[in-house]
């Protein structure tokens, strides 16, 4: 509202979690911050045009962009010389994409599943997704676009693993088959892990993968 948007368009923006940033939970990167501003300003200059509903889907896609753009093998996202119309267009072909099955790909697990049975990791667990089909489950779920990486996993060039606490679905991991590094970890609408979902990331990569991966080197 200080940047000039209306109390209707605050409402509309924390509505979307990946928007809605405790600071006190996730250190906000210069790129990001700058992104969210950004986007901000745009939604301010093209208020009138828009409805809840594609502010949502402008915003789904918006995030998205910028997360792909930070894989650093595309230039990074700008709103620069962005119409509405093109924007809305793009964000309805993304909703489109979130929505198309990817059955037909299967691959083999890693044995990266895990569920603790100590305290204070009780009540998580981590399941790696195997299929075009879960893929496309979790994209639904999380309101992201991981069934896109479904071809890199049954090629061997990704790894997806769902984290959940309790049953729920509250990340996505995307990792390194061969090094175990990660690539990308986010949540519902590609938010940031908070610092307790990045502590539990941490001992399963230290309590599961790594090791695995040290086993199969040997």
């Amino acid at each position: 509202m200080r940047l000039g948007g209306s109390r209707d368009l605050a409402e509309r923006v924390l509505r979307h979690p990946a928007f809605v940033v405790d600071p006190t939970e996730v250190r906000l990167h210069d790129r990001f911050a700058d992104f969210w501003q950004a986007t901000i300003r745009w939604l301010i200059a093209n208020s009138g045009l828009s409805n809840d509903e594609q502010c949502q889907l402008i915003l789904d896609w918006a995030i998205h962009e910028h997360t792909e753009g930070e894989q650093g093998d595309r230039p990074p996202f700008s709103w620069k010389g962005r119409g509405f119309q093109s924007v809305l267009r793009h964000s309805l072909d993304y909703q489109r994409q979130r929505e198309r099955p990817w059955s037909s790909h299967i691959w083999k697990r890693h044995g990266w599943d895990w569920t603790p049975v100590d305290e204070p990791w009780l009540g998580w667990s981590f399941v790696e997704l195997t299929s075009g089909e879960a893929l496309f489950r979790e994209g639904q779920a999380m309101r992201h676009c991981v069934a896109g990486y479904a071809a890199y996993c049954a090629a061997g060039r990704s790894a997806i693993v769902s984290v959940r606490f309790r049953d729920q679905r509250c990340l996505t991991v995307e990792l390194a088959p061969a090094t175990g590094q990660l690539h990308q970890v986010r949540g519902a609408c590609n938010r940031f892990a908070t610092a307790d979902e990045q502590q539990v990331i941490q001992q399963w990569l230290t309590a599961v993968v790594w090791p695995r991966l040290r086993l199969q080197a040997t």
